[in-house]
């Protein structure tokens, strides 16, 4: 193999190489939130904290700082009231199975409390939908550190 030939396949080799690494590592970059204060409603006090919401402000979902892979976390939602609130997502940065979601019924009220529990951590895109209305937001999920009852 010629000299030439050994500095091609070093420069393919490390292209290829940088490449793969630069979409693996890629950052994930979280949704703005708002902090706002969710309107109270019969049984349910007004909910001040940081919110995920969309343009109109018709759907809103709360923002956890640590979401935590495999633990299944209460979220407050507000929508239009009594309407069916739809709640998926999906890894963006590998393959996962989707988030786990669970919405109790449909509340008549704009509130609407629901489960989430995302399998793996990694960078997540969740979707609400109630009716025409829509909100999209991006969250990173982190591993679940186990601390084991015989280190304290």
């Amino acid at each position: 193999m010629s000299q030439n030939s050994r500095c091609a396949c070093f420069f393919v080799l490390v292209f290829f190489s940088s490449a793969q690494l630069s979409s693996a590592q890629s950052p994930c970059t979280p949704s703005a939130t708002v902090h706002a204060t969710a309107s109270s409603e019969p049984g349910v006090g007004p909910l001040v904290a940081d919110w995920y919401t969309n343009a109109d402000r018709t759907i809103w979902a709360m923002h956890y700082d640590h979401w935590r892979a495999g633990v299944g976390n209460k979220v407050p939602w507000i929508r239009p009231a009594g309407v069916r609130l739809l709640i998926t997502g999906r890894r963006l940065d590998g393959t996962a199975p989707p988030l786990k979601a669970t919405v109790a019924g449909v509340y008549s009220s704009a509130f609407q409390a629901t489960g989430m529990e995302f399998p793996v951590a990694g960078c997540w895109e969740v979707t609400g939908k109630a009716g025409d209305k829509e909100l999209r937001f991006v969250t990173l999920v982190e591993p679940n550190q186990h601390v084991s009852k015989a280190a304290h």
